[in-house]
């Protein structure tokens, strides 16, 4: 009795060392992805600013232009020079932050303005729904231009037996009333 007991306590002890190194092993998995997707996301947002600061330069280039051709009569140079401001900003911001700073950049702006958010939300609602309705209109409209294939019915195919000659289902005609079959 005491060897099956003892047999008993070392197999659960060892699927107990079964469990912790399968728990081992799914945290260093989880860590990895974790590591990967951190450095695959620094990566990107690192490119997307190198993006946004050239384009920043491609803004104030095209503005500058536009002032020294002397087409400047509505001071698009400092509009240009704004947007461009604001896109050098941008990008620098995305070459330099890391992702669990952007994650509480984000969660900061959205915690402090919501009304933001939920207008963004509903604003892409919005644009959602406008796009699926039209999609939808156009694959209806598709659907009625197509003809048939199988020939209307007209009451010239079947002389002699109109709407007013048709009988009920169920109904017993004048012609077998009173026959036996």
């Amino acid at each position: 009795m005491s060897d099956v007991r003892a047999g008993m306590t070392g197999t659960h002890e060892g699927s107990g060392g079964i469990t912790e190194t399968v728990s081992e092993q799914a945290t260093r998995a989880k860590e990895s992805g974790r590591r990967g997707l951190s450095e695959q996301l620094d990566e990107r947002t690192t490119d997307m600013g190198r993006q946004a600061r050239s384009l920043a330069d491609a803004v104030r280039r095209s503005g500058e232009t536009l002032q020294a051709q002397g087409k400047d009569e509505v001071g698009i140079e400092r509009v240009t020079a704004g947007v461009a401001a604001r896109l050098e900003r941008a990008g620098s911001y995305l070459e330099r932050a890391r992702g669990e700073e952007m994650l509480r950049d984000a969660e900061r702006f959205v915690r402090d303005r919501p009304w933001v958010v939920t207008s963004a939300a509903a604003a892409a609602g919005l644009i959602a729904s406008r796009v699926f309705k039209a999609s939808s209109e156009r694959r209806y409209e598709g659907g009625q231009r197509k003809t048939s294939t199988m020939p209307a019915y007209t009451g010239a195919d079947y002389p002699g037996r109109g709407y007013d000659d048709l009988e009920p289902v169920g109904s017993v005609s004048r012609q077998t009333a009173g026959t036996a079959y």
